[in-house]
C-alpha cells in the first residue's frame, strides 16, 4: 500500500499519521487512524467487527461501542456514505481510494492560532454566502449572521473562522448560553483566550488588553438568548481597534455599527428543473450525501421527486435535512417512501418544518433513547463518553446506555467530534428542543451534577500517578460541564458542591480560575457553612482553599492550612498532613514571624516526605525548601533544592510544574550572582512560554528581563520588559507587584532618576498591599534607591515617590519604558 492515499476528499499520510481534508489539517485520533488504515488496506472485502477490534485494539478488551464511535468519527470525516455497514457481517470502505506519490518534503499544516469547535462533516454549498460574509467581516467591525434555528449559521460562521485561522488570524469562538450577562460573556472570552481572572478586577479589562495586542476575529454564536448583553459587550470591546466581531443569532442586535447577512435554507431546484440539474442544488446534494445515496444517478424519477419533496418540506434547512436523511442510511432509496409529510400550523412558518422534523425524529426513538437524549441535553459544549455513561447509569445498566447512545448517533441526533479524547455533542437546536421535552428539569439538573461528580472523583489525587498529558486528556475536556454542575450545586446541594470543589482544585489552578473558585466557595458557604462538614471533608476543603488562596491571600491560606494539618493529623492521613505542611511552609515571606514559623516547620516537612512518595509530592517538598532557604539568605541551599524540584517535575512528566521550577531556578541563579546562567535559563523559558499568558509566563518573562538588567544588557532588557508588559497586561497584571522593584532599577540605570523615584514609590505601595519582595528584587530596590539618593534632592525624590504611591500598572509601564525622564507637573512648575 502506498504511504499516501486519497480517500474521498481526504489525503491520508500513513508515514506521518496525518490526515488533510480539502487541504486543511483534520483532527483524527490514533484509534480512528488505525481503523482507517485497516479499512483502506482491506477495502476489497467486508471486514468483521471482531477483526477490526483485534487489529485496532490488540491489547485491551473493549466493547462494540468503542468501534461504533470510531466508525461514526470516520464517517463524519469522510462522509456518511464512505463506509458501508453490512448487517451481520461488518464494514467495508465504499469510496474510491487513489494511491498518491510519496512527498518526503511536505510542508506541515498551518499553525493553530485558536481552538475551534469541530465543524459538520460534508459541508455543502454556501459559496456565495461565504464570500458575502467574508466581505462584510472585512468591511465593518460588527457583522450579524441571522436566520432561523437549523439554517446553518454556525456551520457557515465556522467555515469562515477556519479560513481566517488558516490565514494566521487569531480567532476566538464563544458559544453564548442562555441568560448570560456581560460578565459571563467576558469570562467566556477570557477562558478561550487563556486570560486569568483574579479578585482585583473582572475579566473584561484583561480581555480587552489581550484583544488590543493583535488583529482578531471574535465569533459570538447563539446570541439570540441574551441579545442585550451581546449588544453591551460589543460596545465594551470598542477599544480594540483590530477586532472584528461576528455574531450568530436568530435576530439582529440592531446596533448602529451592525451589518446583517440574513441566511435562508439551502438552495432548492425550481419546479420543472431537468433531471441532470436537479441533483446539483445544495439542498439535494446534502440530502443525497447524508442519506448515502451518492450523486443520485441510481434513483428513478419517483425517488428523485420524493427526495426533492423532503428538501422542500423543510425549506432547505440543513439540520432538518440531515436528521431525515440519517433515517435512510440503512434503508437505502427504498426508504424514501417512509418519510413523513411535515406540518405544524401552531408554530410560525419559519419554525414549522424544523420543529416537526425534531418531533418526528424524537417520536421514533425508544423510551430509553428519549430519556437519554433529554438528560444529555443538560451537558454544556459537548460531553465525554465517561460523562454520558455516568448520566445514563443513574437510570439503566451500562450496556443499555451504550446501545441507546449508538442509536442516537446513528439517527444524527448526537454528533461525534473527530479527534481524541472521544467527545460527543448535540447540535444546539436539538439540545434546546430536548430540554423542552424534559418533564422533570430539577431531577435532570441534579442528575447531571451527580454524573459530573463521578467523572471527577479523586481528580486531584490522580495527578500524582500520571503525566500531565494523560491527566489533562482525561479531565480538561469536561471543564464546562464541571462549572455548570458547580453553579447548580452551589445553590442547591452544598454537600455535592464541597465534594466537587475539593476534588478539582488542580484544574482551577491550571486554568487560572482562582477567583471563580473562590466565588463558588462563597456561594456554597451561604447555602451551608463548611464548618459543619465532617472532619475528612472539612480537612480537604481547608487544604483546597489554602492552595487557591496561596498567591493572593497569604494570611487566610495559612490559617486554612493550619486547620487542615490538625484535621489530617487527627485522621491519620499522612499524605494529607504532608500537603498541608507544604502550604504552611510555602506561605513564607520576609515577615520575621512567618519566616521563623516556616523555618521551624521545614524539618518536619522534610521528615514527612516518605521514600515511596510519587515525584510530584517530592517536588512540593523541594519547592518549599527552596522558598524558605531563599528568604533565610541561603541561596546556595535554595539552588540545590530547586534543582531537585526541577528533576522531580521532569520525572513526573508535568510541564506545568517544570515551567514554574525553571522560573525559580533562573531567579536563584541571579540571587547567587550567576547572571549568565540566569539569562540562559531565562531564554529557555521565553521559548517555552512563547504565545502564552498567565502568572507563569509573567514571572518567567519578568525574571528574564531582570537578569538582562543585572547583566548590563540594557537594550535587550528594554525589549524584554516590553514583552513582559504586554503579557502582564493581557494576564490581568499577574506577578506585576512582586516584580515591581526592577522597574525602578531599569530607569535608574538609564539615568532617568525622576522616573526611578516615582517607580520606587510604586514598589513601596506594592509591599504595603502584601506583595512579597524576594532577595534579588530587594537588592534591585536598594540599588535604585541609592542612585536616587545620590542624584536627586531629597524633596524632589520624596515628591516623586509620593506620586508613585498612587500609580496603577498602566502608568508604571508608561513611566518605565518612556525614554524621557519623568517629573510630576507640580515639580516642573516649581522649578524642580
Amino acid at each position: 500500500m502506498s504511504p499516501r492515499v486519497r480517500v474521498a476528499h481526504c489525503t491520508v499520510d500513513f508515514g506521518s499519521h496525518s490526515v488533510r481534508r480539502d487541504g486543511e489539517a483534520a483532527r483524527l485520533g490514533s484509534r480512528a487512524f488505525d481503523l482507517l488504515a485497516t479499512l483502506v488496506e482491506g477495502r476489497s472485502r467486508v471486514i468483521s467487527r471482531a477483526e477490526l477490534i483485534e487489529r485496532v485494539w490488540p491489547g485491551p478488551t473493549v466493547d462494540d461501542h468503542a468501534l461504533s464511535a470510531q466508525i461514526a468519527a470516520l464517517r463524519k470525516l469522510l462522509g456518511p456514505g464512505a463506509i458501508s455497514t453490512v448487517p451481520g457481517r461488518g464494514y467495508q470502505l465504499a469510496c474510491d481510494v487513489e494511491e498518491l506519490a510519496d512527498e518526503s518534503q511536505r510542508v506541515a499544516g498551518p499553525y493553530r492560532v485558536a481552538e475551534l469547535p469541530a465543524g459538520p462533516a460534508g459541508f455543502v454549498g454556501r459559496e456565495t454566502e461565504l464570500q458575502a460574509l467574508s466581505a462584510l467581516v472585512d468591511g465593518r467591525r460588527l457583522t450579524s449572521l441571522c436566520g432561523p434555528a437549523g439554517v446553518g449559521k454556525t456551520a457557515l460562521a465556522l467555515r469562515l473562522a477556519q479560513e481566517r485561522r488558516r490565514a494566521g488570524l487569531t480567532v476566538v469562538w464563544v458559544e453564548i448560553g442562555c441568560h448570560c450577562g456581560v460578565d459571563e460573556i467576558a469570562a467566556s472570552v477570557a477562558d478561550r483566550l487563556g486570560v486569568p481572572q483574579t479578585r482585583h478586577v473582572g475579566p473584561l479589562p484583561a480581555v480587552l488588553a489581550a484583544l488590543r495586542q493583535h488583529p482578531a476575529l471574535l465569533v459570538l454564536d447563539g446570541a439570540e438568548a441574551c441579545a442585550a448583553s451581546v449588544y453591551s459587550i460589543v460596545d465594551q470591546f470598542a477599544g480594540a481597534p483590530g477586532l472584528r466581531i461576528l455574531v450568530g443569532s436568530q435576530v439582529a442586535l440592531h446596533h448602529p455599527q451592525e451589518q446583517v447577512l440574513a441566511l435562508d435554507g439551502l438552495a432548492l431546484a425550481a419546479p420543472g428543473t431537468p433531471r441532470e440539474r436537479l441533483t446539483r442544488c445544495d439542498a439535494m446534494r446534502l440530502f443525497l450525501a447524508r442519506a448515502g445515496l451518492g450523486d443520485g444517478r441510481e434513483l428513478d424519477t419517483l425517488q428523485l421527486e420524493l427526495a426533492l419533496r423532503v428538501c422542500r418540506q423543510v425549506g432547505g434547512s440543513p439540520l432538518a435535512i440531515r436528521l431525515l436523511a440519517a433515517r435512510l442510511r440503512r434503508l437505502g432509496a427504498e426508504g424514501l417512501m417512509g418519510l413523513p409529510y411535515l406540518n405544524d400550523s401552531t408554530q410560525p412558518a419559519r419554525r414549522q418544518t424544523l420543529l416537526a422534523t425534531l418531533q418526528w425524529s424524537y417520536g421514533r426513538l425508544s423510551p430509553l433513547g428519549q430519556l437519554l437524549l433529554r438528560r444529555l441535553a443538560w451537558c454544556v459544549r459537548g460531553f465525554s463518553f465517561e460523562l454520558a455513561l455516568a448520566i445514563g447509569r443513574q437510570e439503566v445498566a451500562e450496556e443499555a446506555v451504550t446501545e441507546a447512545l449508538d442509536a442516537l448517533i446513528d439517527c444524527g441526533l448526537v454528533g461525534v467530534e473527530p479527534g481524541e479524547p472521544l467527545r460527543f455533542r448535540l447540535p444546539e437546536p436539538i439540545r434546546q428542543f430536548s430540554l423542552l421535552q424534559e418533564p422533570q428539569p430539577a431531577q435532570a439538573a441534579a442528575g447531571h451534577a451527580r454524573a459530573v461528580r463521578v467523572v471527577y472523583a479523586d481528580a486531584d489525587k490522580a495527578r500524582l500517578d500520571c503525566s500531565e498529558r494523560v491527566w489533562r486528556h482525561r479531565y480538561e475536556p469536561d471543564l464546562d460541564n464541571l462549572l455548570a454542575a458547580l453553579r447548580w450545586a452551589s445553590s442547591h446541594d452544598a454537600a455535592l458542591a464541597y465534594a466537587l470543589l475539593g476534588e478539582t482544585t488542580q484544574l482551577f489552578l491550571m486554568t487560572y480560575r482562582q477567583q471563580e473558585y473562590l466565588d463558588l466557595v462563597a456561594r456554597t458557604e451561604e447555602l451551608a457553612p463548611s464548618a459543619a462538614l465532617a472532619p475528612a471533608e472539612r480537612a480537604r476543603h481547608c487544604l483546597a482553599l489554602a492552595r487557591v488562596q496561596a498567591m493572593t491571600r497569604t494570611p487566610s491560606a495559612l490559617a486554612g492550612a493550619q486547620e487542615a494539618l490538625a484535621l489530617f493529623s487527627a485522621l491519620g492521613d499522612a499524605r494529607g498532613a504532608f500537603a498541608a505542611r507544604v502550604q504552611l511552609v510555602s506561605g513564607v515571606d520576609a515577615e520575621p514571624q512567618r519566616l521563623a514559623a516556616a523555618e521551624a516547620a521545614l524539618p518536619e516537612l522534610i521528615a514527612a516526605c516518605g521514600e515511596g512518595f510519587p515525584p510530584l509530592l517530592r517536588r512540593q517538598r523541594y519547592q518549599a525548601e527552596a522558598m524558605v532557604c531563599s528568604f533565610l539568605g541561603r541561596p546556595a541551599d535554595a539552588l540545590l533544592a530547586c534543582r531537585a524540584s526541577v528533576a522531580a517535575a521532569r520525572e513526573a512528566g508535568w510541564g506545568f510544574y517544570l515551567r514554574i521550577d525553571l522560573s525559580n531556578l533562573a531567579y536563584l541563579h541571579l540571587e547567587v550572582g550567576d547572571t549568565a546562567e540566569a539569562i540562559r535559563v531565562g531564554e529557555e523559558l521565553v521559548a517555552l512560554h512563547r504565545g502564552r499568558i498567565g502568572p507563569q509566563a509573567c514571572f518567567a518573562l519578568g525574571n528574564h528581563a531582570h537578569a538582562l538588567l543585572h547583566g548590563g544588557r540594557l537594550a535587550e532588557a528594554r525589549q524584554a520588559l516590553q514583552r513582559y508588559a504586554d503579557v502582564a497586561r493581557a494576564s490581568d497584571w499577574a506577578s506585576f507587584e512582586v516584580l515591581s522593584a526592577q522597574f525602578a532599577l531599569f530607569a535608574a540605570r538609564e539615568g532617568r532618576l525622576h522616573a526611578a523615584a516615582f517607580l520606587l514609590g510604586y514598589a513601596d505601595r506594592c509591599v504595603e498591599r502584601g506583595a512579597r519582595r524576594f532577595a534579588a528584587y530587594s537588592r534591585s530596590y536598594d540599588a535604585a534607591a541609592d542612585c536616587v539618593r545620590l542624584g536627586l534632592p531629597a524633596a524632589v525624590a520624596t515628591s516623586c515617590r509620593q506620586a508613585g504611591l498612587a500609580a496603577d500598572p498602566h502608568q508604571v509601564v508608561v513611566v518605565t519604558l518612556d525614554e524621557a525622564d519623568y517629573a510630576p507637573f507640580v515639580l516642573m512648575a516649581g522649578g524642580g
